[in-house]
């Protein structure tokens, strides 16, 4: 089981036994993330400015054989807290403390066939409406 976060220029990597960063777009980038790429392999990673995250779900699609797959962004991550809890910034122990994790996600698979995230409603100054 793996959830692939996108990055695509230098921030705090966030890694467990579940989360695994991949650099998006690596064959037009200029900066090495030292990160696995899309741009190994079957990639369309050239194509990266038109159809961004979708490059690396290309990437896992025809490269990654596990049967258990999930992606996310470098900034937002899954909260299997269930919380709205404000962070400022991603820690070491950030994929614990939100449950990015075999022992958290496993049993929800058990129940569930697909996990997406909630919908949200964010105001214009970045707070979460009613």
């Amino acid at each position: 089981m793996k959830i692939f976060v996108c990055y695509h220029k230098k921030y705090p990597l966030c890694t467990s036994d579940v989360l695994s960063p991949i650099h998006v777009g690596k064959a037009r980038a200029k900066t090495n993330l030292s990160i696995i790429g899309d741009d190994t392999g079957d990639n369309i990673s050239l194509k990266n400015p038109y159809y961004c995250e979708l490059t690396a779900t290309y990437w896992i699609w025809k490269n990654f054989k596990d049967d258990i797959v999930g992606l996310s962004h470098y900034r937002r991550y899954f909260n299997f807290k269930n919380d709205h809890t404000k962070i400022d910034k991603i820690k070491l122990d950030f994929a614990d403390w939100s449950g990015n994790n075999q022992k958290t996600i496993r049993p929800l698979l058990k129940q569930y066939d697909i996990i997406l995230p909630k919908q949200e409603i964010i105001s214009k100054n970045n707070t979460l409406q009613p």
